[in-house]
């Protein structure tokens, strides 16, 4: 997965805005602040935007006494809207830079971060860096578990779009020009949809503007996030995730989405047929040993970029519990509602005017 980054004989240092919408995030901000401070990018071409989701906690104070320190920091506050999407645009339409970067608060990065996001747009062609994302992983079972299930994602959408086919990346580590995103107006369309702040706008940027999408390379350009604390937490996040599919409309994409939950509906009946005793012992082993090993070599390699380490364990735990998990999520998401940073939001919700 990994290639060398573009060094040009001189390199052009863009102007570059870094939008972070938050909502309750006292705990967190203080992490990513620290990493915004070592940032080795020119001072006087780097922008920090918060974006304020109407927070109940003290994270507000926080970053308004980092602004009043650093003249390189913004903090913006939604008031009569709320949502991620509708905070990164405001954070785009205040931004100074030609360069757009998004991460979410409880994120952490290298101090190199901004300057490889900076090489991948020495291309003119490049309109939009997809950058990838790994769960730094606590002692618990359950976030190991997490952070390989979350490879596997991020894994998947880098393959798409090494064919050129992007289907999946992660507003934690997003970078696009700005004027890109005005020439495809924004969110608009499925502003409306409370999640896919980033997949719904590489896909208009894809459209828009052909091959012009690439992948951030280089491990240390890697962004850091941190794992669902309760099962409860997680599968709020993940029917949050799920339910903006229903809404895409791209054909190839839709039947992607139908191909992995058919594949995984597929392993649980096959499963239940060799326990039934209606599958060969030879037959059952022979294509989940298949099955196992592709997994493993494209998995494996993921965690290697990702620097990873790899769990058996882990491995083969989501060897069992991963096709019911696809099952039980596609179920999820098909309910209207699903809770998320302590709001009641619905899959089709639109935008309201006050506060819920």
């Amino acid at each position: 997965m990994e290639a060398d980054s573009v060094k040009p004989d001189k390199v052009k240092f863009h102007k570059i805005s870094v939008i972070v919408p938050f909502r309750d995030e006292q705990d967190n901000l203080p992490t990513l602040i620290d990493c915004f401070k070592s940032q080795g990018y020119p001072v006087d071409l780097i922008q920090f935007i918060f974006v304020n989701d109407h927070s109940s906690d003290q994270s507000d104070r926080l970053i308004d006494e980092y602004a009043r320190l650093n003249p390189v920091a913004k903090l913006l506050r939604l008031s009569s809207t709320y949502g991620k999407k509708q905070a990164i645009t405001l954070g785009v339409e205040n931004a100074l830079g030609e360069i757009i970067v998004t991460t979410d608060a409880d994120c952490s990065m290298s101090s190199t971060w901004l300057e490889k996001i900076n090489e991948a747009f020495q291309k003119p062609d490049c309109n939009m860096i997809v950058g990838a994302v790994r769960i730094d992983p606590a002692q618990s079972f359950f976030s190991k578990l997490q952070a390989m299930e979350f490879a596997s994602l991020i894994g998947s959408g880098v393959a798409t779009l090494t064919y050129g086919f992007p289907t999946m990346c992660n507003g934690a580590n997003l970078a696009f020009r700005k004027s890109a995103f005005i020439a495809v107006s924004g969110y608009e369309g499925n502003l409306e949809i409370p999640s896919g702040d980033d997949e719904f706008l590489m896909r208009k940027i894809h459209h828009k503007f052909s091959k012009s999408i690439h992948f951030l390379r280089g491990s240390d350009s890697v962004v850091y996030t941190k794992p669902q604390s309760t099962l409860q937490s997680f599968l709020h996040q993940r029917v949050r995730w799920a339910g903006k599919w229903r809404h895409n409309q791209s054909i190839s994409t839709k039947l992607l989405a139908a191909f992995v939950f058919m594949f995984h509906v597929s392993v649980i009946l096959f499963a239940a047929l060799f326990l039934a005793g209606w599958v060969p012992l030879r037959t059952f082993f022979l294509l989940m040993g298949c099955k196992l090993v592709l997994e493993f070599l494209f998995l494996n390699q993921v965690c290697q970029f990702l620097k990873i380490k790899w769990r058996w364990t882990s491995f083969l735990t989501l060897q069992f519990v991963y096709p019911v998990y696809v099952f039980w999520i596609a179920l999820l998401a098909q309910r209207k509602s699903f809770v998320w940073k302590g709001r009641n939001v619905k899959h089709n919700q639109r935008v309201a005017n006050q506060e819920t």
